[in-house]
């Protein structure tokens, strides 16, 4: 469900607070779409309202979707497309580290913030160490350090994205290089065994060459 700073409203709104720069190179400024996996709609309003505050002048702005429950995120991760995903890690249908562990499979190309309690903070680390980009304590992270860790979250992923896709092209050049040299070895290996061929074929044919001369020789002596 969408929702937006009226706690009875569930229209769309946008927020002011990051400006992404990929690889170093400026982007154009465009609102970030952000899916909120939140039970709490307290915590969401007081999330969005703190961004509004720690909000620069002329930066553009977020564009959230609020799911309450993991299954209600699955159901908007096949139906729409967003930038970042923000996980608060108690759901009703899903808590702790298998929250996470389900975000990455259904999403592996998303940049992901975890939300957690106090009492939780051991889990967004492994989050991290997980492959999530970043982790957020509730109650302690709003505002400006929040629309940081969403900047830095896409960013890091497009670094991500990035490096694998590097990586992937490096291999298939790797892989076509070894295949050429497989091919040109099975070339060069054939024509050697042709070579081969032809210089016996010779060897035998001056054999007999020689044979039909010594035959020769033997006859005119006779």
């Amino acid at each position: 469900s969408d929702w937006s700073s009226d706690v009875c409203s569930s229209d769309l709104v946008s927020f002011m607070g990051w400006r992404l720069e990929a690889n170093r190179q400026p982007m154009k400024e465009t609102t970030a779409t952000i899916l909120l996996v939140e039970d709490s709609r307290s915590d969401a309003v007081l999330l969005q309202e703190s961004l509004i505050e720690g909000q620069g002048q002329g930066d553009p702005g977020f564009h959230f979707t609020l799911a309450e429950s993991w299954a209600e995120a699955m159901a908007l991760l096949q139906k729409k497309s967003f930038d970042v995903l923000l996980l608060d890690l108690s759901l009703p249908d899903s808590s702790g580290r298998e929250t996470f562990i389900r975000a990455r499979a259904a999403a592996p190309h998303l940049p992901i913030v975890v939300l957690t309690g106090q009492a939780d903070e051991a889990v967004g680390l492994e989050a991290v160490r997980q492959g999530v980009q970043d982790y957020l304590i509730k109650g302690q992270a709003y505002g400006r350090q929040t629309a940081r860790a969403i900047r830095y979250a896409i960013e890091r992923k497009q670094v991500e994205s990035a490096l694998t896709q590097a990586e992937a092209d490096l291999q298939r050049e790797r892989d076509q290089l070894e295949a050429r040299v497989r091919d040109r070895t099975a070339q060069l290996s054939e024509a050697n065994r042709a070579l081969q061929a032809e210089v016996g074929q010779r060897e035998r044919a001056e054999a007999a060459h020689r044979e039909v001369l010594r035959c020769l020789a033997a006859a005119e002596e006779t």
